[in-house]
């Protein structure tokens, strides 16, 4: 769902992956993330506007309740997929019922059995949402001008109450710089599209829904660590904190060097955040899946290291982290763009050294 700063980032990624340093004897033991499953996206024929050869443009990933895949093809015609559980397809759908070519799938979000997906027409110039059950789109939520609300781009779907959640975020592609005029954050009814809360959310970012209906909103910042801000239903701001470094020199934010946060995800416990970054001189990019928990303390980080061999696919040679998911029995999910798959990750914690 979301492209990396261009011009920043390239293909070229010697040295990319982050290795964590030891930790102090005493200290928790970092989550670890190991890959059980690569589902891979059904490549679309045509060139993407980079000029790959292929017209797929991934831009977001969603779970339902049901261990549904779906994920948001903004290419043309826009689509989405639906995998099983298991990684083998179900099928796809175009959310607006047509293939019109200048209709853009910009995000998904799903909760129980169905998913909410947001499409922007641009010869309208108005925004749709969609309700999908698996395959099957069920109903038009609502449709608005583009301008009401400003560009959305993230959507987070919460189930009781049934209400969606929009904030301007990177399921298009991220401009750089970044914007720096806020966006409304804006909370509506699933079922009638009317509009219920709106407050001022982040120039860029992302928003999801953690325990006791919070609502966690990355700020993403051109440059330096990402910020995070959890809110309660109400929009009352009840925590602020910034997403931690990850040890090890490979993965300093250096000053000046640009990154951008383009995702985020909750579950009980965790915050997991994929930033993209690289370095003013272009040498290379470093792709990162950060975890910390609800108030911000480091829990661990997935890099492309964790990848080993699979790191290369058949369209592309590298692996870029743009959008993350949780599933119902935590399992964590992971966008590559660059790579169309999707990678299943299991999350595993210990102990204390001193077995605390």
């Amino acid at each position: 769902m979301r492209q990396c700063m261009l011009g920043l980032l390239v293909a070229a990624v010697t040295g990319a992956a982050c290795i964590a340093a030891d930790r102090p004897s005493g200290s928790p033991v970092e989550v670890k993330a190991k890959l059980v499953r690569t589902i891979e996206v059904p490549a679309s024929p045509g060139l993407r506007p980079d000029g790959r050869g292929f017209s797929n443009w991934l831009r977001d990933i969603a779970v339902d309740g049901k261990g549904r895949l779906y994920v948001a093809d903004g290419g043309a015609p826009s689509k989405v997929f639906v995998f099983r559980r298991d990684g083998t397809v179900l099928g796809s759908v175009a959310p607006t019922g047509t293939s019109r070519r200048k209709t853009w799938l910009k995000s998904v979000s799903a909760t129980g059995s169905k998913a909410a997906v947001q499409v922007y027409d641009e010869d309208a110039d108005r925004i749709e949402l969609f309700e999908l059950d698996g395959t099957r789109r069920v109903r038009r939520i609502t449709s608005f001008a583009a301008a009401t609300y400003g560009t959305l781009g993230q959507l987070a779907v919460q189930e009781r109450p049934s209400r969606i959640y929009a904030v301007r975020g990177p399921a298009q592609a991220v401009p750089f710089p970044l914007p720096q005029d806020p966006q409304p954050l804006v909370q509506l009814d699933q079922r009638t599209g009317a509009l219920l809360k709106r407050w001022e959310g982040p120039s860029w970012g992302s928003v999801a829904i953690g325990a006791m209906d919070n609502v966690f909103v990355l700020h993403a910042r051109q440059r330096g660590p990402q910020v995070i801000r959890r809110y309660s239903a109400s929009a009352r701001l009840l925590d602020e904190f910034e997403v931690p470094q990850p040890p090890g020199s490979l993965c300093q934010w250096a000053p000046g060097d640009p990154w951008v946060g383009t995702d985020l995800a909750v579950n009980q416990s965790l915050v997991a955040i994929a930033e993209n970054g690289g370095t003013p001189s272009g040498r290379g990019c470093v792709t990162l899946v950060v975890l910390c928990d609800h108030s911000g303390h480091y829990r661990g980080v997935i890099s492309r290291a964790v990848l080993g061999k699979s790191v290369e696919s058949r369209h592309s040679t590298y692996a870029m982290f743009d959008a993350v998911e949780f599933d119902r029995d935590s399992n964590l999910y992971v966008l590559d763009r660059s790579g169309l798959r999707v990678f299943v990750f299991v999350l595993t914690s210990g102990t204390t050294d001193e077995g605390g």
